[in-house]
């Protein structure tokens, strides 16, 4: 017990940044999600004396670490135990149990005040039964710990994410159909308090049809991810706890060979996770033989070390951010140990940035005389350019309609909000997209491309070499901006590597804002990822507003108060149409270049109501007497021999200073 107790003290110091420094990630967030994997301890308390060490061994494998806690009402007491009928008078409390053993470390980090690394220790409590009086009880404990806890500001709307402020300590809990934690956890929480504990993704009921147990298990790997959650991350609900087998069939007991299509699954199922908001879990990955068990579970045992490693490294290049296991000490080594660069696979994400050209001042000037008498910028998205005989995934003959209308308008700038091609990774798209844009070189348009996760398909580096291929222009970047004249400027942005606060991107993003030209009225910024759109429930849910452009929202409409220009922000991805005004800042989703029409559940923001569907449309802007006035062009009937566009959305938007 002492060893472990020194060990545990040092790692404590040191453990922080060896785990958090193995994430091969861009976020500089440290508890985005997807910033770091960390090991989550299953079940970290004594089991009625029997494993006494268990929450030391979980602390003295190192930090940052999250630790499972059940807890039990039992005869008017709190109970660490894995259950009501499991309680025994050898249980403890958390305040008996847990709460000394990780004070020195707490107070430790408060003094040293280096909030790098929090929250060090994310405190799972797995209640077991949640009578209100329980819950009473949890919150007047954690009173006397509030000092130590991650918080966020209550606001007025639940579905509004409030920053989190850091304390070395944060508390979850899973949410359960028509449990209550989330009234004496949230709700009841004044507008303006502090949030001390959050919830997860509300766990579905478990085995509604009551299949036998393993057939129960088989089933789940079948079940669509967005069947299982739908609903978006928010200010109280922060997390996602998911069972194993929604990934490999058979779960860990019985599991079949590891493969490509089970890693492929995996990385979705996190990726849709981390779309939504959540930090994502899974658990409880083991591989143990009869003589290593520790009273561990067989239900989650792979039958060897070797056969859960492959799975802790397959979670930590999906960048989960949660693994559940009972072997502390193996997987935290795991995860400390450096990352296999050869062998990881690259993401656009993962994509070193730091050697782009990211300079001051704007990448490209078109002089006020090259322009027109009005300025014209014409935004849209999503063209998936591609072999024209595919008319599944885009309409090549809207496409046409699409690039040949705006060649005869002849706008003097065209901001394409990426996914151009189809697949980055085939040459042959980019001549498509060569061959069916001569029109705009023959009019010496300019073409401002954002880069989208279509231009990424395959090999990340190889689709961005084709992509500098198509547009050499830009070789080099994959940001840039252009002083359009005297009054607009545009900035053109990847969001599919870090727009978080301190990344590469957004630091050049920041610079771009602060050095406007004197002259500029109107800034546009193009990407492909939308920071604000219309919440769906129902169709291509994936395609929620994500962190990572939420972010660079909050930024914009922090920053536009204090800047003269009115700035507009150009996204694609949903295969629609959406406008917003929030904070100053206009919003715009133009995804009806030529993609696979998506609908969508308009809520009340929109400022667009159109029922109309589908939606092939581009948007043109035009700089009247020093004042923006706004079109959407949509086909009106995209099975008609020849197009016909009708203006469907008309709106003004004045300068700064100006309503």
């Amino acid at each position: 017990m002492q060893s472990n107790l020194l060990k545990m003290l040092t790692l404590l110091v040191v453990g922080s940044a060896s785990i958090a420094c193995a994430q091969n990630v861009t976020r500089t967030d440290p508890f985005a999600p997807g910033a770091r994997t960390i090991v989550l301890a299953h079940n970290a308390y004594p089991d009625h004396g029997k494993y006494a060490d268990r929450l030391d061994r979980a602390l003295a494998s190192g930090t940052p670490l999250a630790v499972e806690e059940d807890l039990a009402w039992v005869d008017g007491k709190s109970l660490v135990c894995h259950g009501a009928k499991n309680a025994t008078s050898d249980d403890p409390t958390l305040e008996s149990y847990f709460f000394p053993k990780v004070a020195p470390a707490m107070e430790k980090a408060l003094h040293e005040g280096n909030k790098g690394n929090w929250p060090l220790i994310t405190l799972y409590l797995d209640i077991k039964n949640d009578p209100p009086e329980h819950l009473q009880a949890i919150n007047a404990l954690l009173d006397k710990y509030s000092k130590w806890l991650t918080t966020a500001e209550k606001g007025s709307d639940i579905s509004r994410q409030n920053p989190l402020h850091y304390g070395p300590m944060l508390v979850l809990v899973e949410d359960k159909t028509n449990d209550i934690k989330q009234k004496y956890f949230y709700d009841d929480v004044p507008v303006g308090g502090k949030i001390r504990v959050f919830g997860s993704a509300t766990k579905p009921v478990e085995n509604p049809k009551h299949l036998p147990k393993q057939e129960f298990v088989d089933s789940l790997v079948k079940v669509p991810i967005d069947e299982v959650n739908a609903q978006r991350a928010d200010n109280y609900h922060r997390w996602w706890g998911l069972d194993w087998a929604y990934v490999e069939k058979g779960g860990e007991e019985h599991h079949g060979d590891w493969g490509g299509n089970q890693q492929d699954r995996l990385r979705n199922i996190v990726e849709y996770g981390h779309h939504l908001g959540y930090l994502m879990s899974a658990y409880c990955l083991d591989g143990f033989g009869a003589a290593e068990n520790q009273g561990w579970e067989d239900e989650y045992n792979f039958g060897s070390v070797e056969a859960a490693k492959v799975r802790w490294q397959a979670a930590r290049e999906a960048h989960l951010d949660f693994i559940s296991t009972d072997q502390y000490e193996t997987l935290s080594g795991n995860l400390r140990a450096p990352v296999d660069h050869a062998n990881a696979k690259l993401t656009a994400e993962t994509l070193p940035t730091a050697s782009l050209i990211s300079k001051p001042g704007p990448s490209f000037r078109v002089a006020q005389s090259e322009l027109s008498a009005h300025p014209t910028v014409i935004i849209f998205g999503d063209q998936r350019f591609t072999d024209p005989a595919n008319v599944k995934v885009t309409n090549p003959k809207v496409r046409n309609w699409q690039v040949q209308e705006i060649a005869k308008r002849h706008p003097d700038a065209v901001l394409m909000n990426g996914d151009v091609p189809y697949s980055g990774d085939v040459v042959n798209d980019y001549e498509v997209f060569r061959s069916e844009t001569a029109a705009w070189r023959d009019e010496h348009l300019h073409i401002y491309p954002a880069l989208g996760n279509h231009e990424f398909h395959g090999d990340p580096q190889q689709a961005l070499e084709h992509w500098w291929n198509a547009f050499p222009d830009y070789r080099g970047r994959r940001w840039y901006s252009v002083e359009l004249g005297k009054s607009i400027y545009t900035i053109s942005l990847d969001s599919d590597t870090s727009l978080m606060p301190g990344s590469d991107q957004q630091r050049w993003l920041a610079d771009q804002l602060k050095h406007l030209p004197t002259t500029t009225r109107y800034v546009f910024i193009s990407l492909h990822h939308p920071p604000v759109a219309d919440f769906q429930t129902r169709f291509n849910v994936s395609h929620n507003p994500r962190p990572n452009e939420i972010a660079l929202g909050d930024f914009l409409e922090s920053i536009a108060p204090k800047i003269k220009a009115r700035i507009i922000v150009s996204a694609g991805h949903i295969h629609n149409y959406e406008r917003f005004e929030q904070k100053g800042v206009m919003y715009f989703v133009s995804g009806g270049g030529a993609a696979s029409p998506v609908p969508v559940e308009r809520g009340p923001n929109d400022l667009y109501q159109g029922k109309e569907f589908p939606n092939y449309h581009f948007v043109q802007f035009t700089l009247v007497d020093g004042e923006l006035q706004g079109k959407m062009y949509r086909i009106a009937d995209a099975n008609a021999p020849t197009p016909e566009y009708e203006v469907k959305d008309n709106f003004t938007i004045p300068p700064v200073g100006k309503r």
